[in-house]
C-alpha cells in the first residue's frame, strides 16, 4: 500500500518477476487501478501479492471505510513511503498508517505492519541518510503503541540492494531456508574482502538468499540482478558458479567463469554463484568450495534429522 506514485509496482516488477530497474526508471510505469493480484513461488512459500492502486487507497483511507477482504488472511502490510511524501505530504501518510494499523486491531487481524522509506536514491550518499532521525520522528508522529520495522529502499543500481535484504528479511521470517541459508553465507563472507554470493532457487532460477561484503561495488548489482533473471549467469545443472569481475565506471565487465564439478546437495538450490572483484581463480575456487561445503553439510544434517524424527 501507498500512495500515488511512490513505487510500489516498480518494487514488485523488480523482485518478484526480475525486471530491469534501469528500463523501469528510464519508463515510468502507467498508474495502477484497483487492486493487482499476483501469486508467486518463492522457495519453500507460495507468495499472493496485493498490489493497491494508490489514488483508490488515499480515497479508501480519508474515509476509513477500508475494505479489509482481500488482506484479511496477510501476513504482512507493507506501507510505501517515498521521500516526496516525506517532505511534502508526511501528515497524510502518518494518517495513512494510523488507519491501516487501526483496521487490524479493529478487526483482530494477525498481520505484520513494515514500513518502505522507497526512493533513498535522492541522497548524494547511502551513509549520509539521516536513518535514525527518520524512524524517530516517524515513530514519534504516529503516537501507536506498535513495534515497527522501517526499511529504506530504492531500485536504482547504487542502491538496490537493501531492498532485496528487505524481502530477505522479511520472508525470512516465514522461511527457515532462507533465513539458515542466509546465515551460512554471511558468517563466510565475513571473512573476504569485495565479494557478493547469491542462491538461486532450482525451479525458477530466482533468487532466494544472498549475502555480500561491505566493500563491494554495489554499482554493479542492477546489472548481476538483470543477467540472472535472463539466465546469462546461471545454468541448469545444480552447481557453484564463481564469476570474476571487472568494471570501468561501474559497468558490469565478466573476466572470468568458474564452474564447480562438484554438486550441491539440496532439494531446491539450483546454483550458488560468488561474485569476487579481486580474488584470483584459486582463492575464488576455495571460497566457492567452503559455501558449497557449509550448505551440503547443513542440508546433510537436516536429511539426518527428518529421518531421525520420522522413524520415532
Amino acid at each position: 500500500m501507498g500512495r500515488v506514485a511512490v513505487g510500489k509496482t516498480s518494487i514488485k516488477l523488480v523482485i518478484f518477476e526480475g525486471h530491469n530497474p534501469k528500463e523501469l526508471l528510464k519508463n515510468p510505469l502507467s498508474p495502477t487501478r484497483g487492486i493487482e493480484t499476483s501469486v508467486y513461488p518463492w522457495i519453500d512459500l507460495e507468495i499472493g501479492l496485493f498490489d493497491v492502486s494508490g489514488q483508490e487507497l488515499a480515497i479508501l483511507l480519508e474515509k476509513e471505510i477500508i475494505d479489509i477482504s482481500p488482506f484479511e488472511d496477510a501476513d504482512v502490510i507493507i506501507y510505501v513511503l517515498d521521500h516526496y511524501n516525506w517532505e511534502k505530504n508526511f501528515q497524510n501518510c502518518i494518517e495513512d498508517i494510523k488507519v491501516i494499523y487501526n483496521k487490524i486491531v479493529e478487526n483482530s487481524l494477525n498481520s505484520q505492519l513494515i514500513l518502505f522509506f522507497h526512493k533513498i536514491d535522492i541522497f548524494d550518499n547511502i551513509d549520509k541518510i539521516p536513518i535514525s532521525k527518520i524512524k524517530k520522528h516517524i515513530k514519534n508522529s504516529l503516537k501507536i503503541d506498535i513495534s515497527l520495522d522501517i526499511y529504506f529502499t530504492s531500485i536504482v543500481p547504487e542502491y538496490n540492494y537493501n531492498i532485496y535484504n528487505a524481502f530477505f528479511e522479511i520472508l525470512g521470517s516465514f522461511s527457515e531456508e532462507i533465513f539458515n541459508l542466509k546465515n551460512i553465507l554471511d558468517d563466510i563472507l565475513k571473512k573476504f574482502s569485495k565479494c557478493l554470493c547469491i542462491i538461486t532457487e532450482l525451479k525458477t532460477g530466482s533468487i532466494i538468499a544472498q549475502s555480500m561484503t561491505a566493500d563491494f561495488n554495489s554499482g554493479l548489482i542492477s546489472d548481476i540482478y538483470y543477467k540472472l533473471s535472463k539466465n546469462y549467469l546461471s545454468t541448469l545443472k545444480v552447481n557453484s558458479i564463481g564469476v570474476q569481475l571487472q568494471s570501468i565506471e561501474s559497468e558490469l565487465l565478466i573476466s572470468n567463469i568458474i564452474k564447480d564439478k562438484e554438486e550441491i546437495y539440496n532439494p531446491i538450490i539450483r546454483n550458488i554463484i560468488t561474485f569476487s572483484e579481486t580474488l584470483d581463480t584459486n582463492d575464488l575456487s576455495e571460497l566457492m568450495k567452503k559455501i558449497r561445503d557449509k550448505i551440503n553439510k547443513y542440508y546433510m544434517k537436516k536429511s539426518s534429522k527428518s529421518l531421525f524424527t520420522d522413524s520415532f
